[in-house]
């Protein structure tokens, strides 16, 4: 099937040019595994963070090895004279590293020593070093990653490592792991934030095993009834939810050892990433994208979904142009009524800010990056500013229109006014028209874009559902 998007693929994303930083000038810093579970594998990682290693499924490196400590030690990274080394540091007294051979506490790792810890035995190597002559260098695409077994995309890429090739995925998790948890095959983590943590998992129950996402509650946020008590009813929710665009929880479980809920896997780019590669739309698949987008923001209204304000990063595309949207809260109401239908804890009233009756969401496109408690509040209860939006739904007209004006144009609108907007539009059509033959602009295109980014709120569409019709209107002309 051809790709619904086209352009520049190949690339890789600017924001995610960050993440692959060590990668992209030299790896810092791997691990090759000798012995135990992960024999033959390696697991690059970045100097600049430490890295716990133990059979606790949130550790960086998860071991199944039943005489570890959930929490066994901890790898720090420093500077050497010669290059980066490690030190490695037990957790807990008596539970003795094996360095090259002999017993210790605490030790420092240079290029080429090896450390025990339980069964397994890891090489550590310092990436770029003179028996690493591949290290950092692009994979090519279409090549099989000797992790996952999946052929390296286009978009995003991969890197050798001694030699071997590893997609870009898993490059960016560092560690890779293999373990079973009751049906579930664990393959990779694939995400983590403030509260879970999410695998790629197989489900052995069906045949052939059938991939999945595997959510995780940290154990340590399982006695934070707040988190505890979200984690729990969005997933109990997402049980009866039947929509294209949201996540549909095949199984929850909730037990004293573990709590966790299992969704069909999405392996697709966000926009955002397709956004900042290159990629452009055309426009009758722009307007379905957006009337997908105005399709689901509806429905999440019937069903008293707050999905707040809407960011590119939020929300993932298949090639198609199918749409997904990454994460939504429920409405205070509606999550008190599932908690007691399933049973959930009690927990401590959250106070929802109200906004200002006259205040607009900021949609200046700023950093949502948040400390560790700004994380946590987000994660249990959505702010002001997406509380806006779902009381009011004029407020979502905005940024669905900067959507729309990045899909067409591949960059966002600013503060522009009717006039630049318009005018920018013309402009790229005709530089399109240079370069790739005949493309038109119908007038009604920039109109629409128009008054959904117009800077006076009363002139924009004031309901969904009369933008949804002017959308229909729109690609039945397109």
């Amino acid at each position: 099937m051809a790709s619904f998007f086209h352009g520049i693929d190949a690339a890789l994303p600017k924001r995610g040019a960050r993440k692959y930083n060590s990668l992209s000038t030299g790896m810092a810093c791997l691990f090759r595994c000798l012995t135990g579970p992960y024999r033959g594998k390696v697991f690059p990682v970045e100097a600049a963070r430490p890295l716990l290693v133990g059979r606790a499924l949130e550790a960086d490196f998860t071991v199944p090895d039943g005489a570890l400590e959930p929490f066994h030690c901890r790898i720090e990274f420093e500077e050497g004279h010669d290059g980066h080394m490690a030190r490695v540091v037990a957790l807990r007294p008596g539970r003795a590293l094996l360095v090259d051979g002999v017993p210790f506490d605490e030790a420092l790792l240079k290029s080429g020593d090896r450390v025990q810890i339980g069964e397994t035995t890891l090489e550590f190597r310092e990436g770029g070093a003179p028996g690493d002559p591949l290290g950092g260098s692009p994979a090519r695409a279409g090549t099989l990653c000797v992790a996952c077994r999946n052929p390296i995309p286009r978009l995003g890429g991969g890197r050798l490592l001694l030699g071997q090739p590893y997609c870009v995925r898993c490059l960016d998790l560092r560690l890779i792991v293999r373990r079973d948890l009751g049906r579930y095959r664990i393959l990779r983590k694939v995400f983590r934030d403030i509260a879970e943590i999410v695998y790629a998992a197989e489900d052995l129950a069906t045949q052939p095993p059938s991939r999945v996402a595997l959510h995780v509650l940290k154990s340590e946020r399982q006695k934070d009834p707040r988190v505890l008590r979200r984690f729990l009813t969005k997933a109990a929710f997402a049980l009866d939810l039947d929509h294209p665009a949201f996540a549909r929880t095949r199984d929850l479980c909730w037990r004293p050892e573990r709590v966790s809920f299992v969704e069909d896997y999405i392996d697709w780019p966000s926009l955002e990433e397709r956004l900042l590669a290159g990629q452009t739309v055309a426009l009758h698949q722009a307007a379905r994208i957006v009337l997908q987008l105005v399709e689901a923001l509806r429905f999440a209204r019937r069903n008293r979904m707050i999905v707040g304000r809407l960011r590119a990063a939020r929300l993932q595309v298949a090639d198609d142009g199918t749409l997904r949207i990454r994460e939504y809260w429920l409405d205070p109401a509606e999550e008190e009524m599932v908690a007691a239908r399933i049973g959930a804890p009690a927990a401590p009233a959250i106070a929802f800010e109200p906004p200002e009756p006259s205040a607009v969401p900021d949609y200046s496109g700023a950093s949502d990056e948040l400390s560790s408690s700004g994380d946590l509040l987000r994660y249990v209860a959505p702010d002001s500013r997406d509380l806006a939006c779902y009381r009011n739904e004029a407020f979502e007209i905005k940024p669905l229109g900067i959507l729309y004006f990045q899909l067409v144009t591949g960059t966002a609108p600013g503060e522009a006014n009717a006039q630049q907007v318009t005018e920018r539009l013309e402009g790229v059509f005709a530089r399109r028209r240079r370069t790739a033959g005949p493309q038109f602009l119908p007038p009604m295109v920039p109109k629409l874009i128009v008054r959904m980014l117009d800077r006076n709120p009363a002139n924009r569409y004031r309901t969904l559902d009369e933008l949804a019709r002017d959308l229909k209107a729109a690609l039945q002309a397109l």
